[in-house]
């Protein structure tokens, strides 16, 4: 995790809103919701009207996919082919999605943006391992809050 901004620069703002995306996916928008659950037990307060300071987030990934096992050779077809090994239990195909889940917060008056956490890592494919890692990477991003 990596903050970049001062926590004490938020110590005189009280509320806070969210930037709506149009095209916010409902993964992000449940990162939105554990961030807001954060901020909330920390003492903002959401209001859509003159908040003090805006929230952003962003998700950036790729998924992988990683191939391990045997392989052989087709000798019935023309030059050398190489397929999977058909019967063999250690043939094993790994997918995964990497990336960063950012946020960052900007004061409305100045519009600069006065902190940003980032997370990097590996995202479960598992609904419930992904909302138990992002909990904890957005701990880890507020902690310097406390």
């Amino acid at each position: 995790m990596q903050t970049i901004g001062k926590s004490d620069a938020l110590k005189n703002y009280r509320t806070f809103y969210f930037v709506e995306k149009a095209l916010h996916s409902d993964e992000l928008i449940e990162f939105d919701a554990s961030f807001k659950e954060k901020l909330e037990g920390m003492g903002f307060k959401e209001e859509a009207e003159n908040p003090d300071f805006l929230v952003q987030s962003l998700k950036v990934s790729k998924d992988f996919v990683q191939e391990v096992g045997s392989y052989i050779s087709d000798p019935s077809s023309s030059g050398t082919v190489t397929t999977p090994s058909v019967g063999y239990s250690d043939f094993i195909i790994n997918s995964f999605e990497a990336g960063r889940l950012i946020f960052l917060i900007q004061d409305t008056k100045s519009n600069d943006i006065v902190w940003m956490g980032v997370g990097s890592g590996i995202f479960p494919k598992k609904e419930r391992e992904k909302q138990l890692l992002t909990a904890q990477a957005i701990e880890a991003m507020l902690a310097d809050f406390k």
